[in-house]
């Protein structure tokens, strides 16, 4: 059990959720290269080759041809579950 100033919650009143819950949130920013520009494009342009590689231990989903769903993990307390992920656009 559960409690404090203005709630208690006890295993018989927890709720079982079938639908999962959406926060959004965006932020946007960049990130600094020391190699040239046509380096850096010959990189990026291939990166169906590496990036999933790269981004182990998360697992990442391709949404589109540029962007990925990074998934963080699943982690539960209290009879709730949260898988974050982070959606990344590479421009």
């Amino acid at each position: 059990m559960v409690s404090g100033g203005d709630y208690s919650i006890t295993e018989e009143s927890a709720q079982t959720v079938s639908e999962p819950t959406r926060f959004d949130s965006q932020f946007i920013d960049c990130m600094e290269m020391y190699a040239d520009l046509a380096t850096v494009s010959r990189y990026f342009d291939v990166h169906q080759e590496w990036f999933r590689r790269c981004a182990h231990p998360m697992q990442a989903e391709l949404i589109d041809r540029n962007s990925y769903a990074l998934i963080i993990g699943r982690y539960g307390s209290f009879g709730y579950e949260v898988e974050p992920k982070i959606g990344l656009n590479l421009l």
